[in-house]
């Protein structure tokens, strides 16, 4: 079993208070608007980190990071991207990403809200951790944790560390 955490939209700013629940993760994806070089890397000490640039990030985190990861991890396939639109109306580019390679989660930012659902018309669940900044609308800074395992995704759970700027 691969526990996983899910992060994103940290915009420079890492929450101590998020650093425990990382530790007890196998892997940490973040799915964009890192904000700094110094957050992915504080996040590659902690444990193995698979991430994407969103919209604010600078060149350097651009080099250091794709736009798209797909990947697979026991036996679950996976797509993270920043922009996705919502799960009723996906941008066009997502859409062909998961016409062609069919992951079963659907890793993304951006709106800064906490949302996990099926996607109609696909095999795939939707997630986006909410966001773990300090900057944007979100009320809560939050993240997920989840078990990966011979080709399942379970044991979802959600991380409230508090008010966004206050953790």
């Amino acid at each position: 079993m691969t526990t996983v955490a899910v992060i994103s939209d940290t915009h420079g700013y890492l929450p101590p208070s998020a650093i425990p629940h990382l530790e007890i993760a196998d892997e940490i994806w973040h799915a964009g608007d890192i904000g700094s070089l110094e957050v992915l890397k504080q996040l590659q000490s902690i444990k193995k980190t698979v991430g994407v640039y969103g919209n604010i990030d600078e060149p350097s985190i651009r080099h250091a990071v794709p736009e798209n990861q797909l990947f697979e991890v026991a036996g679950v396939s996976v797509l993270i991207r920043h922009i996705v639109g919502g799960p009723k109306r996906l941008n066009l580019q997502t859409e062909a990403l998961l016409h062609a390679h069919k992951p079963k989660l659907l890793i993304c930012g951006h709106s800064h809200m906490l949302r996990v659902q099926p996607l109609e018309g696909f095999d795939t669940m939707y997630i986006n951790p909410g966001a773990l900044g300090r900057h944007g609308l979100h009320e809560l800074s939050t993240m997920l944790l989840m078990d990966l395992h011979l080709g399942q995704a379970m044991n979802l759970r959600v991380v409230e560390l508090g008010p966004r700027g206050k953790v």
